[in-house]
């Protein structure tokens, strides 16, 4: 019996070594994606607040010109944002034309 344990001793410590550090990097993958997706919502909410403010600060008459002068202030404001979000310039532009048509829809 003594033998056996002797034996079996070192295999289960190895075992119970790899299921802690399984469970480790189990718990470092969840926060990393939970500490990710915090930045991503803050990100994105800097981003929708940079578009309602330069909208409602635009002087030009067409929309396209006023999108241009939207992503023109949101690209100052919110560089970091941006940045973190890769944000490419064609969905900017969207974004700055769907608030403008709503800020146009409110009579803003």
């Amino acid at each position: 019996m003594d033998t056996l344990l002797t034996t079996v001793t070192p295999l289960l410590t190895d075992a119970l070594s790899v299921a802690i550090l399984g469970l480790l990097a189990m718990l470092q993958l969840g926060i990393r994606r939970s500490l990710g997706l915090q930045a991503e919502k803050i990100w994105r909410e800097a981003l929708h607040s940079a578009v309602t403010t330069g909208a409602s600060t635009v002087e030009a008459n067409d929309i396209e010109t006023a999108a241009s002068q939207v992503v023109s202030y949101a690209k100052r404001s919110v560089p970091g944002a941006i940045a973190g979000l890769k944000a490419a310039d064609d969905v900017l532009f969207d974004l700055a034309r769907s608030k403008l048509r709503q800020m146009i829809a409110k009579g803003s």
